[in-house]
């Protein structure tokens, strides 16, 4: 489609796009003032030697599809506040050093440039955030990339020669090219990786690759066919997450069909999955997840056939594991088994919500006796989270008692079916229960609170610590 000449009255933009235009604009229309300017799919094959715009505040420059052959050294001396460049589709040869006066520059678009074989160096950008080199003639690294944190779109060869490269983030979509994914392994000084698979097999295809490698000590491999600019940001998972090594599966198929299967490094911390499919449920029926010796954290969300998370564990599986997180998995019935608690001596943070046909959280197994009170020992952890769970009938199987020395919070909302609080409280001198030391918040709603049954405990010893609250406003623990 062909623009007409824009212009406003302050002259800020200037747009003759597709005008048939076989020379840029003169010197005289580079207003002082220009923010925009658009020059795109016209027949322009060469910029006068001597054009240099003063353009101080130009932030946006579109020069892509002309013919254009060559640009002259001093075009961009002073254009110190453009930032995006585009001169996809044209016949340069060589950018002008001038460009490293574009101090400014986020994204430097050279996609489809063939005959394009030098870039000067990059080392003063620091605020470039997208390098398009795509369909390229371009065989050496440009120098200072190895300074940068995001890659987007490196022509293949290039990663091999970022030999001090330590940190690389990059979105890989349906294209994805094995090349690409074995170039990433190969580089030994990478620290942290942050890298999003929109294919369940170029994931497994690093993960089998990268096994005979040394992996980066910092990684975030994500698997989503959306783009979640959270995911990929390394503060926010940090917040969240602070681990070093973690993965994110999102709309994937993690196991059930041999070849869309997940594979996970054995090593890592964090497992965040949301909206799987596939044979899950139970988490530790999957085997990828029982190859797993240092798993910390496990967050699950949207996982429809999940019934069970720990109902069976090898001895020292998962013996790691301080955080579990369950949201909004419909079909789950129980969290833990009883019998295996020992096994998960760790856990720090329980946290369900949502999940409407969830029944127990510490189930009982088959051969505990229903009248036998047990105490059920999780020594480290702090924090218990139940959050609209309607048919929630029993924390502590056959009527047992947690033993939680390091308990410091409880927040229940949304259980109208759980009748019992079976936390243990340690007995003072004269025989009555006393509050943990530790606990210092009891979140709940006051009318189920004042429907508890006790046994032989008094909520007297607890009351101080409560939090009455409508929860109006809360949907996830």
């Amino acid at each position: 489609m062909t623009l007409k000449y824009i212009t406003n009255k302050s002259h800020r933009l200037m747009v003759k796009a597709g005008m048939k235009l076989d020379e840029l604009p003169s010197g005289k229309e580079w207003k002082e003032n220009l923010n925009k300017v658009s020059l795109m799919n016209n027949y322009v094959r060469e910029i006068p030697s001597i054009l240099s715009p003063n353009c101080q505040i130009l932030s946006a420059l579109f020069l892509q599809s002309n013919p254009l052959e060559s640009i002259p050294e001093s075009f961009f001396s002073h254009m110190h506040g453009l930032k995006i460049l585009n001169l996809s589709g044209t016949e340069i040869e060589s950018l002008p050093n001038s460009i490293s006066e574009c101090t400014n520059l986020t994204a430097s678009l050279l996609r489809k440039c063939r005959r394009l074989k030098r870039v000067p160096s990059l080392a003063r950008l620091g605020a470039l955030q997208k390098l398009d080199l795509g369909v390229t003639k371009i065989n050496e690294v440009p120098a200072g990339m190895e300074m940068f944190t995001g890659l987007h779109m490196i022509p293949g060869g290039i990663l091999p020669k970022l030999c001090r490269l330590q940190k690389l983030r990059v979105l890989w979509g349906l294209e994805t090219l094995r090349v690409a994914v074995e170039e990433v392994v190969r580089l030994k000084n990478l620290d942290c990786l942050v890298v999003q698979f929109w294919k369940s097999q170029d994931f497994n295809r690093y993960v089998k690759s990268s096994n005979s490698h040394r992996r980066p000590n910092d990684y975030c491999l994500i698997i989503n066919r959306g783009v979640n600019p959270y995911l990929l940001d390394d503060a926010y998972r940090r917040l969240q997450y602070n681990v070093e090594k973690m993965v994110i599966l999102i709309r994937c198929y993690i196991c059930g069909r041999e070849d869309d299967s997940i594979f996970l490094p054995k090593e890592v911390e964090c497992l965040f999955i949301r909206d799987c499919g596939g044979d899950v449920r139970n988490i530790n029926n999957i085997p990828a997840f029982n190859a797993l010796e240092r798993l910390e954290i496990l967050h699950t969300e949207d996982v429809d056939n999940l019934t069970g998370i720990f109902l069976n564990l090898s001895a020292g599986q998962y013996s790691h594991l301080t955080v579990v997180k369950v949201i909004r998995c419909q079909k789950l019935k129980k969290l833990l088994s009883s019998k295996l608690l020992s096994e998960l001596k760790n856990l720090e943070q329980i946290n369900v919500g949502q999940c409407k046909e969830m029944e127990e959280l510490i189930a009982a197994d088959d051969d505990d006796n229903d009248n036998e009170e047990r105490s059920q020992l999780l020594p480290k952890l702090e924090r218990l989270s139940l959050i609209d769970l309607p048919k929630l009938k029993s924390i502590a199987s056959c009527n047992g008692v947690m033993v939680c020395d390091s308990l410091q919070e409880i927040v229940i909302w949304g259980c109208p079916q759980l009748k019992r609080l079976p936390i243990y409280l340690p007995i003072d001198e004269k025989g009555k229960p006393s509050p943990l030391p530790t606990l210092n918040k009891i979140t709940v709603e006051r009318k189920w609170w004042e429907a508890l049954e006790w046994d032989h405990l008094h909520p007297d010893a607890i009351l101080p610590l409560s939090v009455f609250d409508n929860f109006s406003s809360r949907s996830s623990p």
